[in-house]
């Protein structure tokens, strides 16, 4: 098994918007401006020998920092929770619950359930081992924040900027603006990276729409909360910002990926390059038109394929199939439901928008 080590900065983790995303984030317990990231738990395996760590919950905990801490990205946490919808407030966490987390899934597990998962601490399940991942290898993610992408998900639960009270239009360094997140969303001191929207980037087969190209302009620093909006003020700008852009929460979070193969077959195509570039090469970012819902989790391991075609031997006259070439090797590092972002591990070539990728297949 290849266990990767991320810096996966900015960008990933959005403060919800609107009175429904808010009322469901208090019942969850959800908090997007933790003070300090979680300490992650001890290494586990579950019975289908699946890689994961056991999580004692301690006070200031919330489902939110748990999955940002443990998975990248506080995104993901209401497809994987797994509780009993038949108790009231399914979603609350309280101080001792011991929770185990996965790629695939978070749940509360009792004590004797956590000693079973901690009980094969540091072994090599088969099922993992046969997969043929290489040895321990570690590298730094670009920054996502800098790489012009954002899921439709992650924009529909954004901020913006409301306006300022200077009568400018555009606005630039140490200027205050107003936000549109107000008291149980921000507090003093929170910081937000503001991007513009430019272009819809859509599924290169489909036309589905997957996400937004977007320009970062710089970051704000929230000054003063009321109850339905914020003061901030501009702490840096690298291009003047004006009403109506997007505000992300800037954040830095540090994430352990086990790369493990994914249990069912996907494929799909590459749909967007960092930076909206029309090429990519080893360490860059890609954007994938394929999420969790089709079977992709952070550790994913990815293959960007030419498919071989067939050739007619001109003995026989028979055609015969020509094997696939690999082009370039990906890992997951973040998903949701319909798209994910994988990050170039080896190519052997360039990557343009539109090829086709598949799960990687056992070496």
């Amino acid at each position: 098994m290849r266990i990767v080590s991320l810096l996966v900065w900015g960008a990933v983790s959005l403060a919800m918007a609107g009175t429904v995303a808010a009322e469901e984030m208090a019942s969850a317990g959800a908090n997007p401006r933790a003070a300090e990231a979680p300490s992650l738990g001890p290494v586990g395996y579950d019975a289908a020998g699946e890689r994961g760590r056991v999580h004692t919950v301690v006070p200031g905990d919330t489902l939110w920092d748990l999955s940002d801490a443990y998975l990248g990205t506080p995104w993901v946490w209401p497809s994987l929770w797994q509780d009993n919808p038949d108790v009231p407030n399914p979603h609350q966490i309280f101080p001792g619950n011991k929770i185990w987390i996965s790629a695939t899934s978070m749940r509360r597990v009792t004590d004797a359930e956590a000693a079973q998962l901690l009980a094969g601490q540091g072994e090599m399940p088969a099922s993992v081992e046969d997969a043929g991942m290489t040895p321990l290898e570690t590298f730094v993610v670009p920054t996502i924040d800098a790489v012009g992408f954002i899921s439709s998900h992650q924009l529909a639960a954004s901020g913006s900027i409301l306006g300022s009270p200077r009568a400018e239009t555009w606005y630039g360094a140490e200027m205050p603006v107003y936000l549109s997140l107000g008291e149980g969303q921000v507090e003093k001191g929170d910081r937000f990276t503001v991007v513009r929207t430019s272009e819809p980037v859509r599924d290169p087969t489909t036309r589905r729409m997957l996400g937004m190209h977007v320009e970062r302009l710089g970051w704000v620093e929230v000054t003063k909360v009321h109850s339905e909006s914020a003061e901030a003020v501009i702490r840096s700008s690298v291009r003047e910002m004006r009403e109506g852009d997007r505000i992300l929460p800037r954040t830095e979070p540090a994430q352990e990926v086990a790369v493990q193969p994914t249990s069912v077959p996907v494929e799909g195509q590459v749909a967007f390059l960092g930076n909206s570039r029309t090429i990519n090469a080893g360490q860059d970012l890609v954007f994938l038109n394929r999420g969790s819902e089709d079977g992709l989790s952070i550790g994913s391991p990815l293959e960007v394929f030419r498919p071989g075609g067939e050739a007619r031997d001109v003995e026989t006259g028979l055609r015969r199939l020509l094997p696939d070439e690999v082009l370039a090797e990906l890992v997951v590092v973040s998903a949701e439901p319909d798209t994910a972002v994988a990050v170039v591990m080896h190519a052997s070539e360039e990557i343009s928008r539109g090829q086709p990728f598949r799960a990687a297949a056992r070496r």
